[in-house]
């Protein structure tokens, strides 16, 4: 009986032990942490957020988000523009009064996103625009936008918008010391800053020199070479149509199977390539299809789908006709790539075959495969000079690769301003947002607008011989 009671005890023990040895692993590798997001729509339309925060668990995210609707709603959950990666999709999931929503997707997905943004959105019945914008950080911020304390910037982590500040409340938080955090933050004209920053950090004066194009372009622009007369076509999701940077000049807008949601990388992407103060083509006229890169099958499942991709081109093609040669589009920007196998890459590459014969040049981000050009986008650190060539080295979120293999990057490639750039924000018409680390998606319109400024001096124009004189001019810097 004794000894019967001993082993028992010893066998409670082990298991006592096993236990608790879970429970504090499972502790230190599931820590919840809060969310920052910036959000468009949610209190005035009457949703309560009441918690947003995530997990790592092994190779999983898990984002938990606790919320109250005033009715019953739909929602996404998707890494705009494209949601190749990240994808939920549920029109009945949200009921009226409290819901809990548990959102899963794997780290390599998200670490292998060039623009680490992700967007949730509430689909309602009267289509308003309801949604926020989060990317995975380490700091913590209120459902009133308010920042509980500032994450520490890591050099080696893989996720630009990991300081996301985009309309956070910073405004009680002492950042005396934190300049290399902030240096290399996301922020926008609706963060609130303290009185007292780090004596270099001027976020006026950084978002001043990140509206630059960049590379002497405002030369040109002084000199009469804007772009007037040229017109660009631009193809991404819903637009912000109001904004101070393009209203004026957007001459044709259509939506083609696309969210009713103006989205960040819109507003961005149009404004980077004719935006008129940070805009490489301020004076172009703008043809705009609004469309989606994918689609959902009802079951919360999202593939990559180019047919729509190809059908916004032949739309703006056809448009083209019908256009006098003066207002003829001559470019089309698309920040965007089709993987081969991909639903619609058949036809999104006899679109750009026509594209050719109709004199229209496709930028995308796979204009290696479409014209054999080969293309990357510059880094710049945010102080520095953006008129000065010295001031580029190789983008954020290809450097690592460049200095390790080299011998990847041997043949001709044009480099263009990526990083360290000031653009058009989708919430109202004078919103604008910096980010000190962007992609190829910054670099497309970039491109677009200088092949509108030289458009508009030499008309013959064709894709070839930009091409072959931007490489022709252009300086070594590495």
């Amino acid at each position: 009986m004794l000894k019967g009671s001993a082993d028992l005890k010893k066998v409670y023990s082990i298991v006592l032990m096993f236990l608790l040895l879970l429970i504090f692993n499972g502790a230190a590798n599931s820590e919840t942490k809060n969310l920052n997001y910036a959000k468009n729509g949610v209190d005035e339309n009457g949703i309560v957020i009441k918690t947003l925060g995530y997990e790592l668990k092994g190779d999983t995210y898990e984002i938990d988000l606790a919320c109250e609707t005033p009715e019953d709603m739909g929602y996404a959950f998707f890494n705009p523009p494209e949601g190749d990666k990240i994808m939920v999709c549920d029109l009945q999931g949200l009921k009226k009064g409290a819901n809990v929503i548990r959102l899963k997707f794997s780290k390599k997905d998200y670490d292998g996103l060039s623009e680490k943004i992700l967007t949730f959105i509430f689909k309602s019945r009267t289509g308003k625009d309801i949604y926020f914008t989060t990317s995975i950080g380490d700091g913590s911020r209120s459902s009133s936008g308010e920042l509980a304390n500032l994450p520490a910037y890591d050099e080696k982590s893989e996720n630009p918008w990991q300081i996301d500040l985009r309309g956070a409340d910073v405004s009680k938080l002492d950042v005396t010391g934190r300049f290399n955090d902030l240096i290399h933050s996301n922020f926008d004209t609706e963060t609130k800053w303290p009185s007292k920053l780090p004596e270099k950090f001027d976020p006026a004066g950084i978002m001043q020199l990140g509206r630059a194009p960049g590379l002497k372009i405002k030369l040109l622009h002084e000199k009469g070479i804007a772009g007037e007369g040229v017109s660009i076509g631009v193809i991404d999701q819903a637009l912000l149509r109001e904004h101070d940077e393009y209203a004026d000049r957007i001459k044709h807008y259509e939506e083609m199977k696309c969210s009713d949601s103006p989205q960040m990388h819109s507003s961005a992407v149009v404004s980077l390539a004719a935006g008129k103060t940070v805009g490489t083509a301020p004076q172009s006229n703008i043809f705009y299809v609004a469309t989606t890169f994918g689609t959902s099958d009802g079951d919360k499942k999202f593939n990559m789908n180019f047919k729509p991709l190809a059908d916004a081109i032949n739309k703006l093609l056809d448009i083209n006709l019908k256009l006098s040669k003066p207002e003829k589009i001559r470019v089309i920007s698309i920040s965007v790539g089709w993987p081969k196998g991909s639903i619609g890459y058949d036809e999104v590459m006899k679109a750009v075959e026509r594209a050719k014969k109709d004199g229209v040049f496709i930028i995308s981000t796979c204009l290696d495969e479409t014209y054999g050009f080969e293309f990357y986008g510059l880094g710049r650190m945010p102080l520095s000079d953006p008129e000065d060539v010295n001031s580029y080295l190789p983008g954020k979120f290809w450097s690592a690769n460049f200095y390790k293999h080299p011998e990847s990057f041997s043949n001709p490639m044009l480099l263009v301003p990526m990083d360290a750039r000031t653009y058009a924000g989708p919430s109202h018409k004078s919103q604008y947002s910096f980010n000190p680390e962007g992609g190829l998606s910054w670099s497309v319109p970039y491109l677009a607008g200088v092949y509108a400024l030289m458009c508009q001096v030499k008309s013959e124009l064709t894709p070839e011989m930009f091409w072959e004189a931007s490489l022709e001019t252009g300086r070594e810097i590495i």
